[in-house]
């Protein structure tokens, strides 16, 4: 019974990890898209205004 219960335990956490990763592997997708859309609305104006900060 312990081992069934480990080996479903790391199981759930492969599954887990597994996710993460591919969360982590398009995050930078996901900026750039938010950045685009926010170059897109605003300009490259506001942009400056942060790089000065």
């Amino acid at each position: 019974l312990k081992e069934t219960l480990n080996n479903f335990w790391q199981a759930i956490f492969d599954v887990m990890m597994m996710m993460t990763n591919l969360i982590m592997k398009f995050a930078p997708l996901g900026v750039f898209g938010l950045v685009a859309a926010s170059v897109a609305k605003t300009g490259f104006d506001q942009f400056g205004n942060l790089a000065l900060f």
